[in-house]
This record gives C-alpha cells, structure tokens and sequence, in this order.
C-alpha cells in the first residue's frame, strides 16, 4: 500500500518525466530514507519544472487579420512612425516567466525574427508572467541588435507588474 502501482501508471501514460521521477524517488527513499527521498523529490522537481518552463512554447504569429485585431498592438507604435502595413511587422508571441533558462531562446527567437524583411518587431507579452535580470540582458541586446538592423523592436501587452519589472532593469 505504500507504493501506489495505479499512480505509476498514470505518470508513466500521462508524462513520463513525472513517472522517472516518482521511480527515482521511490528508490531514493530505499536508498537514502525518508528525508533523503523527500530531499530528491523536491530537487527533482525543480529540475524538471525548470526543465519545463525553460522550453515554453514560442510561437511566431501570422501577421493579425483587420484593423480591429491590429488594435490590439496599437501600444507600441511610435506615432511618429508607425508600420505602414502588416508586412513591414514580425510577431513573436513568448508565454511563460523569462529567466536564465530561456534567456538564449529569447534571443535566438528574436533574432530569427529580425532576419525577416521587416522593419518592426513586436513581441507579444501578454503571457509573460516575470522577467528576471538574465533575460532583461538578453532583452537589452535583442533591442540592440535591432537597432543596428534598422529594425524597431517593442512590447505589447504587457502586464503592469512586467512593465515595472522592464522599467526597472
């Protein structure tokens, strides 16, 4: 009854990083007792959600359909200059905490983009829950880089905690 077979199989159909986890947990508390195991449970989470968020889902957006839609990133253009059309723009959406894990994705995705025939590129923060400072920095050079390709990189819909957060590095 201490070992619950039923569960495994679930991990084992359901994710199997969660069922390598619970196998090397199980076996850890054989080996180095209940605390040992317990310690090797919490760090193999952590592991393994770091594992996780650091391959968030980055996903490149069409171009948005209508005036109505474009509305919706309407924020960071500069009055001044705004995209004349939609194929003067690159959308990145990015989803999830920014942090040292995905700091080098964050760049590579913003330099696939800037490699486009665009003159803009929005990055679309609306999923962005924290920027920590590694991907501010990673951040800061995709703005760099950018600029030296004449390109325009802006924020979109960011939430007010991440903006104080960008402001603030």
């Amino acid at each position: 009854s201490i070992v619950d077979v039923g569960a495994f199989r679930e991990f084992a159909r359901v994710r199997r990083s969660e069922f390598l986890i619970a196998l090397g947990c199980t076996a850890g508390v054989l080996v180095l007792g209940p605390i040992g195991g317990l310690v090797l449970a919490v760090v193999a989470t952590m592991v393994d959600m770091v594992r996780r968020v650091a391959g968030s889902p980055w996903v490149t957006l069409e171009p948005p359909e209508g005036d109505w839609e474009m509305e919706r990133f309407a924020a960071v253009a500069d009055p001044d200059t705004p995209p004349s059309d939609l194929d003067e723009v690159s959308f990145v959406r990015l989803t999830g905490p920014l942090f040292f894990a995905n700091a080098d994705t964050l760049r590579d995705r913003v330099e696939a983009a800037a490699a486009e025939p665009v003159r803009w590129i929005v990055l679309d923060f609306e999923s962005v829950t924290d920027v920590d400072p590694t991907a501010s920095e990673a951040l800061a050079d995709a703005v760099t880089m950018a600029h030296d390709r004449s390109q325009v990189l802006a924020v979109a819909r960011a939430s007010d905690a991440v903006k104080d957060l960008l402001d603030g590095y």
